[in-house]
């Protein structure tokens, strides 16, 4: 620590005294002594350097003379005023070096930003000035000047940060656990090992890396899982810590070692060294002990971050030690309010934007109410704003660099979720991705689980899980991005990922622009102020959250079950229930977000955005009915409008030369009947659905006649065949819409 003196010290009994300010040392005379100085001498006390004021003492008839005597005194007894920095060790050296430069450009700058509110409001009223004139060319040179004033003074600001992080680095590493033995830090403060010499002189030190301290022992709740916490500094000075899980250094350590080297860390590149340093972890033995968990999201009453835990600690420190080297970037920009006047506000008259904020406050409900995942997908024309929406949700959570493209393998975005869990990931462009998987991913996803997979020895593997809202885009559906591969969508799969279509009908994304000139303005506007405000209103929303958790589950449960009782009707399939469960959560979430202050939304505006959203996802789909039978019922009619005429033998003629022939068409009395082979309705108009089931739906929905109500197909003599085959009745229709 530097030297501690009092500030402003006065003399006791006329005896000298001396104050220290920032890194000015000012010897006081007399009580009442003269400020004028008569000497200025620049001391170099072993690596400080303090300015010493000699001042003289015009009391009484004393001459400049005995004033200088006296100053002379005081100067050779400094080293007894400063015997405690000799004593010091090299870290509190180094760190009492690094608040004294602290203090000096903390001093510079105070005045800098007494400079700037000077300039500023010079500035300021010369822009007016201007602005009056009409000086367009003036007020931009001006306001140019304003912003290089800011940028230098952010400069300084992060410059005396980085400077405190090291000066803190130093005070913690001198308190730190005792080294194994051989290991040291050098007077620069980088990890050697000092090898033992033959008794004459002592080999030079192995370099192995710069300043790494190993600060506490991490486990999980079950004391698996064991590794270190590691802090380091950067060339820049940025402190950095990694829990670093001890199953990383079981083989070569490359792993660690690229993770360490990409944060910073200077590590030595002989083979000898790279040894030493893992030696080095295995060795330390902190008596710190840290509780580490494996992956974000809620842990018993905490939410963890990467690099932040919202809520009490109860007994000890919780980290996230993963094996991931790249883990999202969940931090924040600008204050909450900024967020909500420049962000959120605009989303208020705008029911797609509205909802999609709404939807980045649900992931970390899901685990309180016991919901299942899912996802929706904006649908809609190219540079219409569906993209501008997506980022505004993940405005709610951190930066743009959070939103993931589909352009990815589907083992790729299943790590990915796995890095998401109880958060919001953001897809973007559905079409990037491989229509071949696109639908399992859809699965996994929504499922929460990853695949199962087995190790080098046989063994499975832990499988990864999460829980998790995602928020997708893109011009095409999932079932029309799946037929590109010739692959058909299920019903499971199309719950899983809800398509809304993004066009309003009136600025595409948007309803209302706020006061901008078209929906693309609003939607650059809306992606810049996305770079510069995000992050805030998720943390405040869990604080919240955490404060009040009993009502607020009670609060999101009864409005989920409003909701569904609104707009389901009694006898609609159990899909539109799942779906409704979905969209009520989001609606809830919003109105939770709007209650706890974050929004800044008028109530039940988050409710209206959600049953807009919702009303066109059902339109969309064709019913509350069942989607697996309502796809039945589209295939089955859109066969027989494709082959109806050229794949049906006319009843009763002869020769015919039908091509690959499915049945006979008979038609009397102006109506047409189709008699389908066995054969044909089960390879072609049921493809990828249960025959049995096809048959169910069709019958119901008045496509087939059945001959009985156990038999289903008919028997029938065709003129001109001798047999009786047996073929299904299909009525004229399946001639109809194909909805």
């Amino acid at each position: 620590m530097t030297p501690s003196l009092p500030n402003e010290a006065i003399s006791h009994e006329g005896k000298p005294a001396v104050s220290q300010t920032h890194n000015a040392i000012k010897i006081v005379l007399a009580k009442g002594a003269s400020t004028r100085p008569i000497k200025k001498d620049l001391k170099a006390l072993g690596g400080h350097k303090f300015e010493t004021y000699f001042y003289s003492v015009p009391i009484a008839n004393e001459t400049p003379l005995k004033a200088l005597l006296a100053s002379k005194k005081i100067k050779a007894s400094l080293h007894d005023h400063f015997d405690p920095y000799f004593s010091m060790t090299q870290n509190q050296k180094l760190a009492a070096d690094e608040r004294q430069i602290v203090d000096s450009k903390e001093d510079s700058l105070q005045f800098g930003v007494r400079d700037l509110i000077l300039e500023a409001a010079a500035l300021e009223k010369e822009i007016k000035v201007r602005e009056l004139k009409q000086d367009d060319q003036g007020v931009t040179e001006f306001r140019k000047k304003l912003e290089e004033k800011k940028t230098q003074l952010k400069s300084l600001q992060e410059e005396i940060e980085q400077r405190r992080n090291k000066a803190r680095l130093f005070d913690e590493m001198e308190s730190s656990d005792p080294l194994p033995a051989g290991f040291k830090f050098d007077k620069a403060g980088n990890l050697v090992y000092q090898e033992e010499g033959n008794g004459e002189e002592d080999p030079l030190p192995i370099f192995i890396c710069s300043r790494l301290e190993i600060v506490a022992c991490t486990r999980d709740e079950n004391n698996q899982n064991h590794g270190k916490l590691l802090k380091f500094s950067d060339v820049d000075g940025h402190i950095h810590d990694w829990p670093m899980p001890m199953r990383l250094l079981a083989g070569s350590g490359i792993e660690y070692r690229e993770f360490l080297m990409d944060s910073g860390l200077n590590i030595a590149s002989g083979t000898k060294a790279r040894n030493l340093l893992s030696r080095y972890l295995q060795a330390c033995k902190p008596e710190a002990r840290v509780r580490c968990v494996s992956k974000l999201g809620w842990h018993g009453e905490l939410f963890v971050f990467p690099k932040e835990t919202i809520g009490s600690h109860q007994k000890e420190e919780i980290r996230l030690q993963s094996d991931a080297p790249i883990l999202p970037d969940f931090h924040t920009k600008g204050s909450l309010e900024d967020w909500r006047s420049h962000i959120a506000l605009k989303a208020i008259g705008n029911s797609r934007l509205l909802f999609s904020l709404s939807i980045a406050f649900g992931p970390p409900l899901l685990h309180w109410c016991e919901i299942e995942n899912g996802g929706f997908h904006w649908r809609g024309k190219s540079s219409r704003g569906k993209s501008t929406g997506s980022f505004v949700g993940n405005s709610v959570w951190g930066p743009p660099s959070l939103v993931q493209s589909w352009r990815s393998t589907a083992n790729a975005i299943e790590a990915t979720a796995s890095t998401f869990n109880d958060g919001l990931l953001v897809l973007d462009e559905i079409s990037l991705s491989d229509p071949a998987t696109v639908g399992a991913t859809a699965y996994s996803l929504s499922n929460g689980m990853g695949k199962g997979r087995a190790e080098c020895r046989g063994y499975l593997r832990k499988r990864s899980f999460w829980r998790l809202l995602f928020l997708s885009n893109g011009e095409v559906s999932l079932p029309s991005h799946m037929l590109e591969a010739g692959r058909k969508s299920r019903a499971g799969q199309e719950i899983r990922i809800l398509d809304i279509p993004s066009e309003t009908g009136m600025h595409g994304f948007f309803e209302n622009l706020h006061g901008m000139g078209s929906g693309k303005e609003f939607a650059d506007l809306l992606k810049n102020l996305c770079s510069a405000y995000y992050g805030t209103a998720i943390r405040e929303f869990l604080r919240r959250f955490q404060e009040k958790r009993s009502e607020s589950v009670l609060f999101i449960k009864e409005r989920i079950q409003r909701f569904v009782q609104k707009f389901v009707v009694a006898n609609a399939d159990g899909q539109i229930f799942r779906a409704a469960t979905r969209f009520g959560l989001v609606a809830a979430a919003g109105e939770l977000a709007s209650s706890f202050g974050i929004t800044g939304w008028p109530e039940g505006a988050a409710t209206d955005a959600a049953t807009v959203c919702f009303n066109v996802w059902l339109d969309a789909r064709g019913g509350s009915g069942s989607k697996e039978e309502l796809d039945i019922v589209t295939q089955v009619k859109r066969f027989f409008a494709l082959h109806g005429s050229s794949r049906f033998s006319n009843w009763g003629e002869q020769d015919d030369k039908t091509v690959n022939r499915c049945g006979f068409k008979k038609i009397e009395m102006e109506e047409t009947e189709f008699f389908v082979f066995p054969a044909a309705f089960k390879s072609e108009i049921s493809s990828g659905f249960d025959p049995s089931h096809v048959a169910e739906v069709c019958i119901r929905e008045g496509l087939i006649k059945p001959y009985s109500q156990r038999d289903k197909t008919h028997p029938i003599r065709i003129p001109g065949m001798k047999s009786t085959i047996r073929c299904y009745l299909f009525t004229e229709h399946v001639l109809g819409d194909e909805r």
